[in-house]
């Protein structure tokens, strides 16, 4: 479910120029910074020395093939998903919130150069002076409904939960062994706990999805995704209005339920 890729530092990297060119063999390859925020530190690279030139000593890095993109009227898109991990007692939950949203970049796709305007599909991204980012975002279902086939439509949700499947299965243990770890010396360990990541899935043109890549701390501040009212309030503060009420529509603490039509459980 993810791009041919593959991870290192600094150090690494100034010593296997020969691997690195191998793995690239002259076409735009994507290097990111672990820690990059908000398109910053993603960067279309051609050879060993762009990716030399583009990392510090500090951080990790990761090098990734570039997927054929979907194109919507010329411009890349992504899909930003959100997944919320729920622990009940021992029992941890994945839960997929589908009603999220379709990222364009600002600019037409072009298949060569370093424009990060064509390349990154990011609210934050480059766009075209004095425009409304939040023109560059289309909600999931208005999206798949107006601008793909039926038969399309089915295979990018089936990939998606097939997915987003996975990739709770794998993180599951990691969430429930770091939570045993921070509470075993603090206090008793919370009965109940959650947490939502957003997720951004490639989209490819054949449709078949692959993860971008995985946010601890996603934006939610979109219309169509939640209460408009709460749109209109302090980001910080709408992004944690929006996780409780996430958590607790999906999980009544007396009545353990969730919406099969918006919330499908993992």
């Amino acid at each position: 479910y993810y791009p041919k890729s593959i991870s290192f530092d600094r150090k690494w990297a100034e010593s296997h120029s020969n691997e690195i060119n191998s793995f690239i063999n002259n076409r735009r390859t994507v290097l990111k910074n672990n820690f990059g925020v908000g398109s910053k530190n993603i960067f279309p690279v051609y050879s060993a020395a762009d990716v030399l030139a583009k990392m510090n000593h500090r951080d990790m890095y990761v090098l990734q093939e570039e997927v054929p993109p979907l194109l919507h009227k010329g411009r890349k898109l992504d899909e930003r998903v959100y997944l919320l991990i729920v622990k009940e007692g021992a029992e941890y939950s994945g839960y997929l919130f589908q009603e999220g949203h379709v990222k364009l970049a600002g600019f037409k796709f072009s298949s060569s150069g370093t424009s990060m305007g064509s390349f990154a599909t990011n609210i934050k991204a480059p766009k075209p002076r004095g425009t409304n980012p939040v023109n560059y975002t289309i909600d999931t279902t208005e999206f798949m409904e107006k601008h793909t086939s039926p038969s399309n439509r089915q295979k990018w949700a089936e990939k998606r939960l097939e997915i987003m499947k996975k990739i709770t299965k794998k993180i599951i243990p990691f969430i429930r062994q770091k939570t045993t770890e921070y509470y075993k010396n603090r206090q008793r360990e919370p009965k109940y706990l959650w947490h939502l990541y957003g997720l951004d899935l490639l989209v490819d043109d054949a449709y078949n999805l692959f993860l971008c890549e995985f946010n601890g701390k996603p934006g939610v501040v979109y219309d169509k995704v939640m209460p408009r009212e709460i749109t209109n309030i302090n980001r910080r503060m709408c992004d944690r209005i929006f996780l409780e009420f996430i958590a607790r529509w999906i999980v009544d603490l007396d009545n353990r339920h969730y919406n099969d039509k918006t919330i499908v459980r993992l």
